[in-house]
């Protein structure tokens, strides 16, 4: 949705969210926590998660949700 260009390549790995997982006049938040390995994210007044991924290459995770 942003006109700034990325190019992956510059990166370790990137995190892309499809803009199908946003809903048109929707609040949404995008939250990075750090998590032990199996666990999920941490509680917020959010009502669902729209769009997960984590990175699992060290300990702790980085799990990035996206909620409604």
């Amino acid at each position: 949705m942003l006109t700034i260009p990325c190019d992956p390549g510059k990166f370790d790995s990137v995190l892309e969210i499809d803009a199908g997982h946003f809903t048109g006049g929707v609040h949404h938040t995008l939250a990075v926590d750090l998590v032990e390995p199996n666990h999920g994210p941490l509680p917020g007044p959010w009502r669902d998660a729209a769009w997960q991924e984590s990175v699992r290459d060290a300990v702790p995770w980085i799990l990035v949700t996206l909620w409604r």
